[in-house]
């Protein structure tokens, strides 16, 4: 498992096993519901630099620092490490990739 990206592609990589390539918005949606702040903006940037202060409490000093391609990162390891724990179901056809996302009933913050 890559935690470069969300969504396992058919061929593997390099020898390194499955890839995933990252979709965050699905997660974050699965993770906190609609509506999400685009993250372009300084209000979308500033939601997510909330949620995931909460969602990983161990980085949450850092997390000022993060720009929107950064929270993207914390996300997608967030999801593979529920995907490692198996906390995670893939959504889509695995013959032409799959999304993984957060359980619902995994989900440590959704507010």
């Amino acid at each position: 498992f890559q935690a470069e990206d969300g969504i396992r592609d058919v061929e593997r990589s390099r020898g390194l096993g499955d890839v995933y390539k990252r979709q965050p918005y699905a997660s974050k949606v699965r993770l906190w519901g609609k509506p999400i702040p685009p993250k372009s903006t300084p209000i979308g940037l500033a939601f997510l630099k909330q949620h995931i202060s909460h969602l990983l409490p161990n980085i949450a000093g850092y997390v000022d620092g993060f720009n929107h391609d950064m929270c993207d990162a914390a996300i997608a390891a967030y999801t593979a490490h529920l995907y490692y724990h198996g906390e995670t179901e893939l959504c889509g056809d695995p013959e032409e990739g799959a999304i993984c996302l957060p359980f619902l009933d995994t989900v440590a913050y959704a507010a």
